[in-house]
């Protein structure tokens, strides 16, 4: 775990497991039930850890803005501009 020179992690535990073993999936919760995002097969009781991810409608709108006006500038309707420019 973190400073210790291993690519083993502990849980609350004291169980070690190491980094090898560890997937990570995306997922949401749909209201009612955690889903993942693309399939992945997953054996009866294998255990997880769920880390939430909270929303920040902010920083998204700022995303979607500047993505927006890179398309707009960088896009296959780029206007052309001479080297004098």
């Amino acid at each position: 775990m973190g400073g210790h020179g291993s690519s083993d992690d502990v849980d609350k535990l004291g169980r070690i497991y190491e980094a090898s073993e560890i997937i990570t999936l995306q997922a949401h919760f749909d209201g009612r039930y955690i889903l993942l995002d693309e399939p992945y097969e997953l054996e009866p009781n294998t255990r997880l850890v769920v880390s939430i991810i909270p929303e920040n409608r902010e920083r998204n709108d700022w995303v979607n803005f500047s993505l927006a006006n890179l398309e707009r500038a960088y896009g296959d309707d780029e206007p052309e501009y001479s080297l004098d420019l």
